[in-house]
C-alpha cells in the first residue's frame, strides 16, 4: 500500500518533469515566452492543477463538506492522500491560462496552444501512474 503511493507520486513527479522539459521544447519553438517567465508560470500552474483536481475529486466524492466542517488532522490528511480528477486540472489549467495571460500580458490563444497540447501527454503519463497505483 504504501509502496505504490510511493511509485504513484514518483510516476507523477517524472511526469511533471517531463511536462517541463516539453514545454521548454516547444517554447522554444514559438518564443512566447522568457525561460524564467515560463519556469515562473509552470510552478503556478502545478499549483493551479493539483488544487482544482483536488477540489473536483473532494466534489464528486461527496468529501468537500466533511473536509470543511470538520477541518482536523484527519480531514487535511485525507485531503492529502485523496486522488486527483483530471476535470479538475484542466479547468484549473484554463484558468490558469486566463490568469498568466493577464499578468504577462499575451495572447490567451498562444497560451492555450502552449499548455493545453501538452495536456495530453500529461495525462497519458498520469494514466500510467493510475494504473501502478490500482
Amino acid at each position: 500500500m504504501i509502496i505504490d503511493l510511493y511509485i504513484y507520486l514518483s510516476v507523477v513527479i517524472l511526469c511533471f518533469i517531463i511536462l517541463l522539459f516539453a514545454l521548454l521544447i516547444l517554447n522554444e519553438k514559438l518564443h512566447y515566452f522568457k525561460v524564467h517567465q515560463l519556469i515562473f508560470s509552470y510552478v503556478v500552474y502545478i499549483f493551479f492543477f493539483f488544487l482544482f483536481s483536488k477540489i473536483v475529486h473532494m466534489i464528486i466524492n461527496n468529501d468537500f463538506y466533511v473536509f470543511f466542517v470538520k477541518l482536523n488532522k484527519t480531514s487535511i490528511k485525507k485531503f492529502l492522500l485523496l486522488g486527483y480528477a483530471f476535470i479538475g486540472g484542466y479547468i484549473g489549467t484554463m484558468i490558469f491560462v486566463n490568469f498568466i495571460s493577464k499578468i504577462f500580458k499575451l495572447d490567451k490563444n498562444k497560451l492555450f496552444i502552449l499548455y493545453m497540447s501538452n495536456m495530453l501527454l500529461f495525462y497519458a503519463i498520469l494514466k500510467i501512474s493510475c494504473y501502478v497505483k490500482g
